[in-house]
C-alpha cells in the first residue's frame, strides 16, 4: 500500500498542485498546519513573509499596470496631436482655389507642421504640364525605378537610394531617411516624397497610413483642380 501511495503521489505534477490551488484559493488558510511544513525562498530583499512577497507582487504588478497605462495615455496623446495637425493640413489645402498653389502649400505644411527636412512630388513628364513649382518631372526610366520601389509595400520607408539622392539633388547629410508615397492619380504615376534628417524616422517596419492619407489628399486635389 505504501508503495502504490508513493508511486500516485509521484504522479502528480506541478501543473496540477498549480491548479489545485488557483481553483481552491482558500485551501491554505483552512489548513494552518501546512505553513508549519511548507518552505518559501524569499529572493526579493525586504520580504520575511508569504504576506509581504504577496503584497510586493501586487505592488509589482500594479507598476506594470500603471506604466502600460502611461504609455497607452502618450500615445492618445500624440494621436490627437496628429489629427489636430491632420485636420490643418486638410481644411488648408482645401481652402485652394486652383493647382500650383495647393501643391505649394501642401510642402510648407508639411515642413512646419510634421517637422521634416522638405517634401517634393514626383510625377511622369506628361502629367499636369501647368505644375511647374514643387514638381519634379521624372522619365520613362526613373518612372519604373519609383514603381519597383514601391512594389513589396504601399509606401517605401527607409533609407534613400543613391539613384533617387542623385535625382532630386537631395543632399546625403542631410537626408536621414525618406518615405515615397503614391498619389494614387488617374492619369498615371504619381509620388509623395517625404524627407527626414532622422535616419529612424521613416523605417521599413513602420504603419504608413497617414502618410497615405496625406499623398491620397494631394493627388485627388491635383486632378480636381484645374
Amino acid at each position: 500500500m505504501a508503495g502504490k501511495t508513493s508511486q500516485v503521489s509521484q504522479e502528480v505534477t506541478s501543473d496540477q498542485v498549480i491548479q489545485f490551488l488557483e481553483a481552491h484559493p482558500n485551501f491554505i488558510d483552512q489548513r494552518p498546519e501546512l505553513l508549519a511544513k511548507l518552505k518559501f525562498s524569499h529572493q526579493v530583499v525586504g520580504a520575511t513573509s508569504l504576506i509581504e512577497r504577496q503584497i510586493q507582487v501586487l505592488r509589482e504588478e500594479q507598476a506594470m499596470a500603471r506604466q502600460r497605462f502611461e504609455h497607452l495615455a502618450g500615445n492618445a496623446e500624440l494621436n490627437q496631436r496628429l489629427l489636430e495637425k491632420m485636420e490643418k493640413f486638410t481644411i488648408e489645402l482645401l481652402d485652394c482655389r486652383s493647382a500650383q498653389p495647393m501643391v505649394s502649400r501642401a510642402h510648407l505644411l508639411i515642413k512646419d507642421l510634421f517637422g521634416l527636412q522638405g517634401s517634393q512630388i514626383l510625377i511622369a513628364e506628361a502629367i499636369h504640364p501647368d505644375l511647374t513649382k514643387g514638381v519634379l518631372r521624372c522619365n520613362a526610366d526613373h518612372v519604373s525605378r519609383l514603381v519597383e520601389l514601391v512594389a513589396r509595400r504601399p509606401s517605401y520607408l527607409g533609407q534613400c537610394p543613391d539613384w533617387l539622392q542623385e535625382l532630386t539633388q537631395l543632399s546625403g547629410a542631410a537626408t536621414g531617411s525618406i518615405a515615397l508615397v503614391p498619389l494614387a492619380l488617374e492619369q498615371g504615376a504619381g509620388y509623395l516624397l517625404l524627407i527626414s534628417r532622422e535616419e529612424a524616422r521613416f523605417q521599413n517596419d513602420m504603419g504608413s497610413d497617414f502618410l497615405s492619407y496625406l499623398a491620397a489628399l494631394i493627388g485627388r486635389l491635383m486632378e480636381r483642380l484645374e
